[in-house]
């Protein structure tokens, strides 16, 4: 759960997380695109944002915070679903052939000290985030959040917008991937097929090239040798997926975009024209913060730059100061 003094450093912490294991890669949105994206929140906040009252920016804004924390560690999450079957195998082949898997069993403790630390943090963004949810469905009807419904439909709207954008660029991608993906499940439908057939032989009294003393023996040796194949096949399936993984994980890149431009223009527009007791964290993973503890002021924007290289100690700063004022 989340501790109220450390609520402030999240969003810097997930992208930190998230920056450790991004690999380079040509950026999916060109400049012209993301000013697109940019330019749509800045439109976005005079549509909706300059006729809400401060109490209504602010759900909203807390809203588009967890939603961005949320994104930010999304990423790093499915790249390491795509990587730990590929480690799995490596280590099994070596397993097989009784050659040493040390490497390969060191990188998959790594995986899977971070992919606990991603567990952790991602599970409170999304309690947090079904806080906000509840928070909203019960104040709907009430009329009270009116122009947050609308304003969050509308930022909704122009994500899906963003991620056409994405996916109708990279058609001819997608459609190779869907290829590979089709051959290879094929290609495994028709093993399993005959896979299927041999091991209801193996079940019955079919014959086998080998005397009655060793007969059981032979069994277990054409199950495991079957067995064996079926998962390297199982395993071209995932593999022959991985490239629509890409692409899936591209999309929730995306959506980081968005959320960070929207959060952006609308932390701006509050901190211009909005009293600072609006700008603070009313949600997490546990409901919502009672008012008199509402002291956790959402996180300026220029402190989540991606590009940060010291962002640990930036953290550790966070957390330091936070501690003087309670103390």
């Amino acid at each position: 759960m989340f501790k109220t003094r450390f609520i402030i450093p999240l969003l810097v912490f997930c992208l930190h997380l998230s920056a450790e294991q991004t690999p380079s890669a040509k950026p999916l949105l060109s400049p012209q695109e993301i000013s697109t994206i940019e330019w749509g929140a800045d439109q976005w906040i005079n549509r909706y944002c300059t006729l809400m009252t401060p109490s209504q920016l602010q759900v909203v804004i807390n809203m588009i915070y967890f939603l961005y924390a949320g994104s930010i560690l999304e990423a790093p999450i499915k790249r390491a679903a795509v990587m730990a079957p590929r480690i799995a195998q490596a280590i099994r082949k070596k397993i097989n052939k009784y050659d040493r898997s040390n490497i390969e069993l060191a990188v998959l403790k790594a995986l899977a000290n971070k992919l606990l630390q991603y567990d952790t943090v991602n599970h409170d963004i999304t309690l947090t985030l079904r806080v906000c949810e509840t928070y909203l469905e019960q104040h709907e009807q009430s009329g009270e959040l009116t122009g947050v419904m609308s304003a969050l439909e509308g930022m909704k709207s122009h994500g899906q917008e963003a991620l056409c954008t994405y996916a109708n660029t990279h058609q001819k991608d997608i459609t190779v991937g869907l290829k590979r993906s089709q051959q290879a499940h094929y290609s495994a439908s028709q093993f399993f097929l005959i896979a299927g057939n041999t091991f209801a032989g193996l079940c019955s009294k079919m014959p086998l090239p080998c005397g009655s003393t060793q007969r059981e023996l032979q069994r277990i040796d054409i199950a495991t040798n079957i067995a064996n194949q079926s998962t390297d096949y199982a395993l071209d399936v995932i593999e022959s997926s991985n490239s629509l993984s890409d692409h899936l994980i591209a999309l929730t890149q995306v959506s980081k975009v968005v959320y960070a431009a929207y959060y952006n223009a609308l932390y701006r527009f509050m901190a211009t024209h909005i009293d600072k007791k609006f700008m603070t964290i009313m949600f997490d993973a546990t409901g919502i913060i009672e008012e008199r503890l509402l002291a956790q002021l959402l996180p300026n924007p220029t402190l989540l730059d991606t590009n940060t290289r010291n962002i640990s100690l930036l953290i550790a700063t966070i957390q330091n100061q936070e501690r003087n004022t309670d103390a």
